[in-house]
């Protein structure tokens, strides 16, 4: 049997499904603080990234402020690490802050609740029969466990986030 590296697979396959672009960025929320630098980095957290708009969430409208003024050089440096012009425009959401009564001792403050439709989860989705078969076809193609684990988990993980990705878009065009 013929050893493939896993990140050629990796490649292939993402650009036969077009997550390239999505994949490139996304690598960006990794590293977010070596890409802006620390200052930047406190002030914004990115939390989606769409047809080329960047939406970051803020703790204040200070916070706001400084990151529009910031606007240019955010997208220039993330494109900048990118190497290619991914992203376009910057749009920056205030953390909502609930001003309702306290809850009662144990239960979860609704201002620490994040929408299921607001933020991405792995951990979350579910997978069909036929997904999950596919994915281990291309693991076992593999040698190594850790090779094949790691396919697996990305994998997963990038299935998961289409599916995502198609409900997000389904809710907000409803």
């Amino acid at each position: 049997m013929r050893s493939v590296r896993i990140d050629a697979v990796i490649e292939r396959l993402f650009a036969k499904r077009g997550y390239d672009r999505r994949r490139r960025i996304e690598r960006v929320f990794d590293v977010w603080d070596e890409v802006l630098g620390e200052e930047l980095a406190k002030l914004a957290r990115p939390l989606s990234v769409e047809d080329g708009l960047l939406t970051v969430t803020v703790p204040d409208s200070a916070a706001a402020s400084e990151v529009s003024f910031s606007r240019e050089a955010i997208l220039h440096r993330i494109n900048d690490y990118l190497g290619v012009p991914a992203v376009d425009d910057l749009r920056t959401r205030v953390q909502e802050r609930s001003r309702r009564p306290r809850e009662a001792p144990g239960q979860v403050p609704q201002s620490h609740v994040v929408p299921a439709e607001d933020a991405f989860d792995p951990e979350r989705g579910t997978l069909s029969q036929q997904e999950i078969a596919w994915i281990e076809e291309n693991a076992a193609r593999l040698e190594g466990v850790e090779a094949r684990s790691g396919l697996r988990r990305v994998l997963m993980i990038q299935l998961k986030r289409a599916k995502w990705d198609e409900a997000r878009r389904r809710h907000q065009q409803s």
